[in-house]
């Protein structure tokens, strides 16, 4: 999912990711010379530039010294010396042991100081800091100082500022490949303050760099969930901003995926069950394509659609119809019956998408893609952020079926290829309202009550005593409908459970909040970027459907998402032009594809907060790693 910029958790993360960036460059290293003076050799590493030697002689030093303030001038040129080496996460460690007063007057402290608000979600204050800091910033320094600039400037929603800084900062740069990321941070600053909704309007005094910036930026944001209409107002980008800087960028707009031909098909033919028991989730990827087709009206290359039903009609001729009536694209068909019926009759004539998965390593034609929000896409994404959270043991819950098997087989798959460990797997019968039995015994509480007894029975008189549970969990992993989790959560606290964090998977949360959902308060959970992103986009678009069919998109919303990728995924895979290399930001999930032309998605992150969905912004290896530092002094 995309960084939220305007977000602490954001901001954090965005500047973390950068941190290892600023510093001094290093100069070349000269002989030293032999002193026996630990304050002289660390001096002495500073001139040559060894800086991390000279940190950790400081720290040495600081660790010895009589006085307060004796330690705190150590620490202070220990941190100076972590900065030039490049090391400001370790830097701004060294800096919070300090007991006594900072330095005013030292541009280097001020910046790590500044960068210390602007990691903690104060972006306003480090701005200011900043900009009082600029008359005191020394050439070395100008580089991170610039960026870091930026970045606030970004965090407050400015971008102007944002464009106008690091223009500046590219002016102090001499290697194209500094030059070259330069650029990138500016165009991904941009691409994000889009996505969350800030201004993007041109100024009456801009000059032609920023209104080249503003206007590909606006571009993007506008267009950038129809591949075919983002590389034709590229185009027209480009025709009117030859010169610009962010030229050399426009072949890598979509997150870095190279941008389509904006070819289409002529004919669409989707093939849905209008009748019968799949009625209802066919009407609502119908709707959702047609929505999408609908908000495409300034694409002239826009196809035909034609609509077969496979309920009236048997699949295979109902397929070799729409075929003969041109359709060079087929959508469909949603049941795994009718999926295979095509297979099974080699009637596949032209790229089709069928909506759901055949049996896994089934052999497919090359032009057959098929396309499913299988709930073991959830199982895993969950498995993926508890290990990126570090929970790194669980245990599982799951219903006593064919469908709770199939997750916690997904689950366990994706967290034991991370380095987890699932140490043991409850069942529980979904139409039960007491769940002691499943619960004690996955938590090990009946081996602690068999302690006590056995205990009472040595002493001879009944003990006071309160079960204990297993404590080598550090997560539960739970399987469950809404429903059922509104009864198994309660009944996990009252078993001694309450401490431990639930991740789940999206059948848990129910899009309505008129439900009561205060059993499922804390709960984590996998699902689609329609139900939980907080893009302005997508909230737009979730909003208008959910005014036109209110009822409707409740019950399936996640499937209307389904026919708007679906209409999406068009020029992503007519011509078999690179299909999904780099992953595609769908509305249903990040969308790529795996062996059998199976198209996987990646999805978002939601807590469940006073009975609503609650984003849950992305870790990244970066962010795992930071966050582990312990910055208190």
């Amino acid at each position: 999912m995309p960084l939220n910029l305007s977000s602490p958790f954001a901001v954090r993360l965005s500047v973390l990711i950068v941190l290892g960036l600023l510093g001094a460059c290093v100069p070349e290293s000269a002989t030293l010379r032999p002193s026996t003076n630990p304050q002289e050799m660390a001096e002495r590493h500073e001139a040559d530039g060894r800086f991390d030697r000279a940190a950790r002689t400081y720290e040495r030093l600081a660790d010895s010294a009589t006085t307060g303030s004796r330690r705190d001038d150590y620490l202070l040129r220990a941190s100076r010396a972590w900065f030039s080496h490049g090391e400001s996460i370790r830097a701004l460690g060294t800096l919070r042991k300090v007991r006594g007063a900072y330095p005013n007057d030292d541009p280097i402290i001020g910046i790590l100081l500044a960068t210390d608000k602007l990691v903690n979600g104060e972006a306003r204050g480090a701005l200011s800091d900043l900009e009082r800091l600029r008359p005191q910033v020394q050439h070395p320094q100008q580089p991170a100082y610039l960026e870091l600039l930026a970045r606030a400037q970004a965090a407050t929603g400015d971008a102007v500022g944002a464009i106008q800084t690091l223009t500046e900062r590219e002016s102090r740069l001499r290697r194209s490949d500094d030059i070259r990321q330069n650029r990138t941070l500016l165009w991904s600053t941009l691409r994000d303050l889009g996505r969350k909704g800030h201004p993007l309007e041109t100024p009456e005094d801009a000059d032609r760099n920023l209104q080249g910036w503003l206007a590909l930026a606006r571009v993007y944001r506008d267009h950038r969930r129809n591949r075919a209409s983002l590389a034709l107002q590229v185009r027209e980008w480009e025709n009117e901003y030859r010169e610009h800087r962010a030229a050399v960028l426009t072949d890598n707009l979509a997150d870095d995926e190279a941008l389509p031909s904006g070819e289409q098909p002529k004919s669409v033919a989707l093939l849905l069950p209008m009748s019968g028991r799949f009625s209802g989730p066919a009407m609502a990827i119908r709707d959702g394509f047609i929505a999408a087709y609908l908000s495409d009206n300034d694409n002239a290359q826009r196809p035909q659609v034609q609509l077969f039903d496979t309920a009236s009609v048997p699949v295979v001729e109902a397929y070799e119809t729409a075929i003969r009536n041109g359709a060079e694209f087929v959508v469909g068909p949603l049941s795994k019956r009718n999926v295979g019926a095509l297979i099974e009759n080699n009637a596949v004539a032209t790229t089709t998408l069928a909506l759901n998965y055949l049996d896994e390593g089934q052999s497919v034609p090359i032009n057959f893609f098929q396309f499913s929000l299988a709930p073991e896409h959830e199982s895993a994404a969950i498995a993926r952020h508890a290990l990126a959270e570090g929970i790194m043991r669980s245990v599982a819950l799951v219903p006593d079926s064919a469908l709770g098997e199939r997750l916690l087989n997904s689950f366990a798959l994706a967290y034991e290829a991370g380095g987890g460990q699932l140490l043991d797997a409850g069942r529980y019968t979904p139409t039960d309202k007491d769940f002691a039995a499943p619960i004690t015994n996955l938590l090990n509480l009946n081996s602690s009550r068999a302690r006590h007894q056995e205990l009472s029975a040595i002493v001879g008189e009944r003990l006071e005593f309160e079960p204990r549970r297993r404590e080598d969990a550090q997560s539960i992993f739970l399987v469950a409908s809404a429903r059922q989790g509104r009864l198994l959560r309660p009944q996990l606290n009252y078993h001694y459970a309450n401490d431990l964090p639930v991740i789940s998977t999206a059948s848990i949360f129910e899009d309505d909040p008129n439900l009561n959902r205060k059993d499922l308060e804390g709960v984590t959970f996998a699902d689609t970027p329609w139900i939980v992103s907080t893009d302005d986009t997508i909230v737009d678009q979730r909003e208008a459907l959910t005014r036109a069919w209110p009822e409707r998109v409740k019950r399936f919303g996640r499937l209307y998402a389904m026919g708007m990728d679906a209409y999406a995924l068009l020029s992503e895979l007519h011509g078999q032009q690179v299909a999904l290399n780099a992953g595609f930001p769908g509305l249903t999930g990040r969308l790529s594809l795996a062996p059998g032309n199976r198209i996987t998605r990646d999805l978002d992150i939601a807590v469940i907060r006073r009975g609503r969905a609650e984003y849950v912004p992305p870790l990244d290896e970066q962010d795992s790693l930071t966050e582990s530092i312990d910055l208190a002094p």
